[in-house]
């Protein structure tokens, strides 16, 4: 049965079986260049990882520590922060992460109400005062999740491969239509954009079908298959069936109205490292 994954992040799904393909991301297609990019613009020698115990927070942490290491960064704590269902106190991880005396932390939660009281520990327990640069994936500087912080979230960076506030013509359009759809208090996130780009595929497959639809005919047509979506251009990778697209440094600014997103470094079109590196239940 052809599988198109929206959102699930775990590195190693499109390898359980031939005919899943991944239009969502790896954790590994952020956490991994922005170890690099911590380490070498950033000046994050010291790094700490911060992650809900489970298979993408796992993941997460694996892969910054890893970019991290490789550009001659120290990973000097490695705190799970309770799982991804009941949202935990995270001010007693983070004063675990305060004695270790890291220049950076990276985390990884899920998005939500982990996210916000996640921020909030990261203010309570001063860590901005002192010095520790939080960083993570885009969930961390979300637009949703900025309009309700605040000013509290200026600096904080993330590697992302989708924000609203892109000024393209294809995010235009998107967000014009997600507004006349939802009203324009709410704005379209990730998953969104994941659900959007998924339909875009299995329209493809059945179109390239002319609607006489095989398992095998469906994953040639989505393998290779190229696509202009509001997040950038994107391929399935023939190789891997996963996702390549480009990874953006996002720093988080002053705007008129809130916080806004500005992208200050791209990757371009990023094949998820786990799989280009063989590492764990990438091999």
């Amino acid at each position: 049965m052809p599988t198109v994954v929206m959102n699930a992040s775990s590195a190693h799904i499109p390898l359980l079986s031939p005919y899943i393909a991944r239009v969502s991301f790896s954790t590994w297609h952020a956490a991994y260049p922005m170890g690099r990019y911590a380490h070498d613009e950033l000046g994050c020698n010291r790094g700490a990882v911060g992650y809900s115990d489970y298979s993408p927070g796992v993941d997460s942490g694996h892969a910054f520590s890893t970019g991290l290491e490789e550009a001659g960064g120290t990973l000097v704590a490695d705190v799970p922060m309770g799982g991804s269902g009941e949202v935990p106190d995270f001010v007693p991880f983070l004063r675990r992460v305060i004695d270790a005396d890291p220049d950076c932390l990276w985390v990884f939660v899920p998005a939500g109400a982990h996210n916000a009281a996640l921020l909030d520990a990261y203010v309570e327990t001063g860590m901005r005062d002192r010095g520790i640069s939080l960083l993570g994936p885009g969930a961390l500087t979300q637009i949703a999740r900025l309009e309700q912080i605040g000013d509290e979230a200026v600096g904080l960076m993330s590697m992302h491969h989708y924000s609203a506030d892109y000024d393209t013509p294809a995010n235009s359009a998107f967000v014009e239509a997600w507004h006349r759809a939802y009203g324009s208090d709410t704005t379209p996130g990730f998953m969104a954009v994941g659900a959007w780009d998924g339909m875009a595929a299995i329209a493809h497959a059945i179109k390239e079908q002319d609607g006489n639809i095989t398992a095998e005919g469906t994953m040639a047509a989505l393998a290779g298959w190229t696509h202009e979506s509001p997040r950038g251009f994107i391929t399935i990778d023939p190789d891997t069936r996963d996702i390549i697209h480009d990874q953006h440094v996002h720093e988080v600014v002053p705007g008129d109205l809130r916080p806004t997103v500005k992208v200050v470094h791209t990757y371009p079109q990023v094949r998820d490292p786990c799989k280009a590196l063989r590492i764990g239940k990438c091999k």
